[in-house]
């Protein structure tokens, strides 16, 4: 009789298990990683750049007044004076000016580059990993740490190359690291 009521519990533990409702797919807004990516974002101005004296290959230049938008896991900087070293060397042209004349302004076009990126931020190590990823092939092109207080965004950054070691810090900037200071524009300015 014990037998039989062990066997018949068993039983209907595995089939409430078995039949149990799947719980629903987390909101990736909601992990760790989808609240950081929150945090960043909106549209930054690069205010400070320190680059090392010998970059290591890959680095891309950053120039003051660069715009970086910074969109749930898209990251995309349009830079007007065309400095911004796109991944693989391929900026994509966004258009030039004229006058109302038809003529060109200035002595040159104004060219506009731009870039869009994979946003991937690691919270849970400290200080906060971030990487930047080439959509189409998902290859880190840039990885580093960041640290953002307030309106401010710090990141030290290096290629995304398995030769070049991580940044264990913000500031001082580590060597062979790029040091950007990004400030948030806010909505109207």
């Amino acid at each position: 009789m014990r037998v039989r009521l062990l066997l018949g519990m068993a039983t209907l533990t595995l089939l409430v298990t078995a039949f149990a409702p799947v719980p629903p797919p987390k909101d990736p807004a909601k992990t760790p990683a989808g609240m950081a990516r929150k945090l960043l974002e909106g549209t930054w101005v690069v205010k400070f750049t320190e680059t090392p004296a010998d970059p290591p290959p890959g680095m891309p230049a950053f120039r003051i007044g660069s715009r970086i938008t910074i969109d749930g896991e898209r990251w995309s900087s349009n830079d007007r004076a065309g400095k911004f070293d796109a991944p693989r060397g391929r900026p994509k042209f966004q258009g030039g000016g004229s006058d109302e004349r038809g003529g060109k302004r200035g002595k040159e076009k104004e060219k506009r580059f731009s870039t869009e990126l994979l946003l991937v931020v690691n919270p849970a190590k400290q200080p906060t990993r971030i990487e930047l990823k080439q959509r189409d092939t998902n290859r880190v092109y840039l990885r580093g740490v960041y640290q953002l207080e307030g309106n401010t965004l710090r990141l030290s950054l290096v290629p995304g190359r398995a030769d070049v070691p991580n940044p264990e810090s913000v500031v001082p900037r580590p060597e062979g690291a790029t040091l950007l200071i990004l400030e948030r524009i806010r909505s109207g300015t």
